[in-house]
């Protein structure tokens, strides 16, 4: 489900319920808990409008409102990240590498400190993982990223250096977190890109456009 965080994180005590020891001795305290103050996009999700115990601590719609413990929410990702998570997980930062993998990319001369010539190998650590990934982004002419956490272009947090999807014609992304018209102009990398955003074009500010020569659907 879609939310907006409005408040938190910070620590509430959870409520008790009948029948457990905090609920009839006060000396035994329901848990502190961390959550955040969330406002669900969709209506009857929620239980009301930003209280806590008869406190205000944000304001949203009414019966929009709600708590949740912070390690259950999901932020949104940059779409390296999205992409990744989808269709490259071995190349996620947490991912176990069995191996490392080096290639000879050519012979360096030097002169050292005696002023002798000498000539060393260089290495290129992870070349062949590069060439493979951007062969495979090339592949892609279709891309589905809807309903995920993808929220942003940027940061490039998964691969450094140059990465893109040329042959792209279509890309979803339905049900996303995207709250910028910037941020889809970014993911047309190439012209004549048709972009869904099915129930994400709502999120967005209205009167907007993605980018020239890309068509977006919703």
């Amino acid at each position: 489900n879609l939310v907006t965080v409005r408040w938190g994180p910070g620590v509430l005590q959870a409520p008790a319920k009948p029948g457990e020891a905090g609920y009839t001795d006060q000396a035994n305290k329901p848990e502190s808990v961390e959550v955040v103050g969330v406002e669900y996009d969709e209506e009857g999700l929620g239980k009301h409008s930003g209280t806590y115990q008869g406190k205000t601590l944000f304001t949203c719609r009414d019966g929009h409102g709600s708590f949740a413990k912070v390690e259950k929410l999901e932020l949104g990702m940059p779409i390296q990240r999205a992409i990744a998570e989808k269709y490259f997980a071995a190349a996620l930062p947490e991912a176990a590498k069995k191996s490392t993998r080096q290639e000879t990319l050519d012979a360096m001369d030097y002169m050292d400190s005696k002023g002798r010539e000498k000539s060393m190998s260089v290495e290129f650590v992870g070349r062949y993982d590069i060439e493979q990934r951007q062969q495979r982004l090339e592949g892609f002419v279709e891309m589905s990223l809807a309903e995920s956490a993808l929220a942003s272009r940027y940061p490039d947090e998964i691969w450094s250096g140059d990465w893109s999807l040329p042959n792209l014609k279509s890309l979803w992304l339905d049900k996303s977190l995207i709250c910028e018209w910037a941020d889809v102009a970014a993911f047309a990398t190439e012209p004549g890109v048709v972009i869904s955003l099915e129930d994400t074009a709502e999120s967005l500010p209205a009167g907007g456009t993605a980018c020239s020569g890309s068509r977006t659907e919703w």
